[in-house]
């Protein structure tokens, strides 16, 4: 399998970082504030104070920026300073943006409610807007940052740009998550940090990185390879004249000066992306984005949140997390080195198992995912039923054996969901036409986030629905928790999605030849 190539290395750190800070907001809406709210709905006093997983489930409509920032990203891809180039005419406003949107946060009264532990003092509407803001800008800078990894990196690393995204990202997921929760409660270190204090550092991270880039950083950091010299001629070549071999009336080929006319205009983007979404790959590809997080999404949305209602304390969650912290960095530099081997290497290439054979299907870039979708079946959904279910009631703290039950299954659950991960972004990065990189990449991405969205509000208000509690001296019971009726619903979905219709089509996608997939004009 390739590795990283030296000549690329200095970019590979830089796009890392620049994931990184997509990952401090991200940890913070899609695991922090959720993981707050639930607790804070544990300890209230009242059950009208408390928030249901509805409206958990309606928190999480701040995350939709990324499910349809494909309607913005041609602006994106259009619109830019040549001075200042490309993609970095946007990456360094919006930095400078969100930086901004973190220090004002900071000093929110619904911020301060979640600190002091307040629930009456917090405004689910103001708190999602709020989020909801800071995703729009975050996922707007990650268009950008989609298409300069298209340009700074030659093609034989393409597919490493997935794993600078996963390493990035999950770094600063574990920064505003599990790091966060813990620097909070004060267990395993000798201070605290509260969620103003919080904010208040990744505004100063965001602009600290930020100077960085507009000091020392250009736009074509690689021009003498790759796509990004390619992309540079195409500027310089937006409106001259060009020697060419040319055909004349006489049928013979001649030297003759014709005008290039290459640009990245709104209404070029937008023509080409009309181009590529007519393609029958790509429309199955987008389906196949849309359904197939399904049914994964009980398990990823209610399983911590039920295990904090039975009683699993936060600290507990958090130290399982920060163990799969590292497995999860190794597992993506390898899935990356995995899925950079291009078909035509792995053409001859097939499994001496025939079980994996019957499975998996054939051999190729999008292998580690399809074994990914059967892991978090097998290892994280069926796994979070039993991790649920079979919940000690004890007072004198958990038992091993049922921390290593919940250590195996936030294991598996994120280990399996980095597999599909790297190996779908990195299919993405090496199909995408990087004239319009960023759209591409963005019309993908959109729907594979869309894909892990939609369902999240259905699942939530499913579990809700077929949960019957029961008020007995003044405490809440539980008569029958909808959790595991929904979750075995999704599993079956799953295996079914599974055998009738993933295996079959991702093993097509992957056999077709690049230049099905770059049909731009």
């Amino acid at each position: 399998m390739r590795s990283l190539a030296n000549r690329d290395k200095p970019q590979f750190y830089l796009l890392v970082l620049l994931y990184f800070l997509q990952g401090l907001p991200c940890g913070l809406t899609y695991g922090s504030v959720p993981f707050l709210l639930k607790t804070l709905t544990k300890n209230a006093n009242s059950e009208t104070n408390a928030i249901s997983l509805t409206q958990i489930g309606l928190f999480s409509m701040a995350t939709y920026p990324y499910s349809f920032k494909i309607l913005w990203s041609p602006l994106i891809d259009s619109f830019y300073s040549k001075t200042i180039g490309r993609r970095r005419s946007w990456i360094i406003p919006l930095q400078f943006l969100i930086s901004f949107i973190f220090l004002i946060l900071s000093f929110s009264e619904t911020i301060i409610g979640l600190q002091s532990n307040d629930i009456d003092q917090i405004n689910l509407s103001s708190l999602t807007l709020c989020f909801f803001i800071l995703i729009l800008s975050c996922s707007t800078q990650d268009i950008a940052v989609d298409g300069w990894a298209l340009e700074i990196l030659s093609e034989d690393s393409l597919s490493f740009a997935s794993t600078a995204q996963t390493i990035g990202l999950n770094l600063g997921y574990f920064t505003s998550f599990t790091l966060f929760l813990n620097l909070r409660s004060g267990k395993f270190f000798s201070w605290k940090v509260s969620i103003n204090q919080y904010l208040k550092f990744c505004s100063v991270v965001y602009l600290l990185i930020t100077f960085y880039i507009v000091f020392f950083t250009k736009e074509n950091l690689s021009p003498e390879h790759g796509f990004a010299k390619d992309l540079e001629k195409d500027d310089n070549a937006s409106t001259g004249n060009h020697r060419m071999l040319v055909m004349d009336e006489k049928n013979e080929v001649n030297m003759t000066e014709v005008a290039v006319v290459v640009d990245h205009s709104l209404g070029t983007v937008y023509t080409n992306f009309k181009h590529i979404i007519k393609l029958s790959n790509i429309q199955l590809l987008v389906l196949i984005h849309l359904v197939s997080k399904f049914p994964f999404q009980c398990n990823d949305s209610a399983t911590h949140l039920r295990l904090l209602e039975k009683g699993v304390k936060s600290d507990d969650l958090a130290i399982s997390v920060l163990l799969n912290f590292p497995l999860e960095m190794f597992f993506g530099y390898y899935v990356g080195k995995w899925s950079s081997q291009s078909n035509s290497e792995q053409t001859n290439r097939n499994y001496n198992n025939k079980i994996l054979k019957v499975l998996i299907g054939e051999y190729g870039c999008l292998t580690p995912w399809l074994i990914g979708f059967l892991g978090r079946l097998v290892f994280g959904s069926m796994l979070g039923n039993l991790v649920v279910y079979f919940y000690p009631a004890s007072t004198t703290g958990l038992p091993v054996w049922y921390f290593v039950m919940i250590l195996m299954h936030n294991l598996s659950t994120s280990l399996m969901g980095t597999v599909q991960f790297v190996s779908m972004c990195s299919f993405h990065t090496q199909i995408a036409d990087p004239k319009i990189g960023g759209t591409y990449i963005t019309l993908l991405n959109t729907f594979s986030n869309l894909g892990g969205t939609w369902p999240k509000i259905f699942v939530l208000k499913m579990i809700d629905h077929y949960t019957v509690k029961k008020i007995v001296d003044g405490i809440d019971v539980t008569l029958q928790d909808g959790y595991y009726k929904v979750n075995l619903f999704s599993i079956g979905i799953g295996v079914l999605l599974y055998f009738r219709f993933l295996k079959k089509n991702i093993n097509k996608l992957q056999k077709l030849p690049k230049h099905v997939w770059r049909k731009s004009k």
